[in-house]
């Protein structure tokens, strides 16, 4: 009979976005070696676990604060079966049923959450059982690893269950089996809870910081090779996630492998003091060009953010979702309330913060 330390745990799971991300060199097995900074924000996602002595799983997703919240911003019907404003010109990507389908979290195997919950019970060998509730506010299909730290914290919130959350090797391994950005969210510094305070009888999963090393990592390989990357404080963001479906696989086949690809050590080292004009000159993502002729609004929502006053604008992992840097969280409000009024409804503007370094952390 497996035994467990606790009933239930909640657990928040952060989103990344991609700093720098160059492609090195197309692998054999279809993937790319790359070279990429990936920040964790303090944009979350609530995961609440349930142990039950019944073997097998369950999984009910809802969106915060509201799936109609979302879909208005958005332009989407909350039924997902139609979006406001035309194709335009065309564009495959700006297909409303594409765009209203990212309100479409599915609940079984196909969701990262309920295969790293099902690789947890076969790697620990448990006969129990797991109801999980996901709060998602991590934009889908928008590169900011929302999937991915879902199952990570999974992974976690499991191993913390059955009282081995200190196995963080084995718990790598199964992470990057899972996804190449998996691995990136086990170990983080203690994530700011929106609510405030975790309910009575639960467990903030931020509070598992043992193993913290920085919000940022320097992500190698095919991403799941990881080394911490010292920064100086925390950056603020503004992210605009757009009403666009983009095929991550479309994005690397219209990539090209440079010649010379640019290292990240310029913009690893300006994180150290951070220097916002340096580190926005130098981010880089290679895949922002490919997503821009494929979705053209892209285009559009870019000049918009530079206008704006936002540095180092580019689009985060393989999109939807573009970003930029302010100065100051103050200088983040405003240009995203300027955004909103040009971009909404169509997109949804966000601001957030990296998570603080360890050193910074309250305890």
């Amino acid at each position: 009979m497996s035994k467990t330390n606790a009933s239930q745990i909640r657990m928040l799971c952060p989103a990344k976005l991609n700093l720098f991300l160059e492609l090195c060199k197309r692998r054999d097995d279809g993937y790319h070696d790359i070279d990429t900074v990936m920040v964790a924000i303090d944009l979350v996602d609530e995961l609440q676990i349930r142990v039950r002595q019944q073997p097998g799983i369950s999984l009910q997703v809802d969106w915060l604060p509201s799936r109609h919240e979302l879909s208005c911003q958005l332009g989407v019907e909350p039924s997902s079966k139609a979006a406001t404003g035309a194709d335009d010109q065309g564009d495959p990507s700006l297909a409303p049923e594409s765009a209203a389908s990212l309100l479409d979290i599915p609940c079984d195997e196909r969701n990262l959450v309920w295969r790293a919950a099902e690789a947890a019970v076969k790697h620990f060998g448990l006969d129990l059982g797991f109801e999980i509730t996901l709060g998602k506010r991590i934009p889908a299909g928008a590169g900011m690893g929302g999937a991915s730290s879902n199952a990570a914290m999974t992974l976690l919130a499991i191993a913390t269950l059955v009282g081995r959350q200190g196995d963080l090797d084995s718990l790598h391994g199964l992470a990057a089996d899972i996804g190449s950005d998996v691995p990136f969210f086990l170990r983080l510094p203690p994530v700011p809870d929106p609510a405030g305070t975790a309910p009575a009888g639960t467990r903030n999963g931020s509070e598992n910081s043992a193993a913290s090393i920085s919000p940022v990592a320097w992500a190698t390989g095919r991403g799941e090779v990881l080394q911490p990357v010292p920064i100086g404080g925390r950056l603020n963001f503004v992210i605009v996630y757009p009403a666009i479906a983009l095929s991550t696989a479309r994005i690397y086949q219209g990539a090209t492998v440079p010649d010379s690809p640019i290292s990240s050590a310029p913009l690893r080292k300006s994180l150290q003091t951070l220097a916002i004009s340096e580190i926005g000159q130098f981010m880089e993502n290679r895949l922002t060009e490919p997503a821009r002729k494929i979705a053209s609004r892209i285009d559009e929502i870019h000049e918009s953010m530079w206008q704006s006053g936002l540095k180092g604008v580019q689009l985060t992992g393989s999109g939807s979702a573009s970003f930029g840097i302010a100065d100051t969280p103050k200088s983040a409000g405003s240009a995203a309330v300027t955004l909103r009024q040009q971009l909404c409804p169509g997109a949804r503007v966000m601001t957030a913060c990296s998570l603080p370094p360890p050193a910074q952390t309250q305890t």
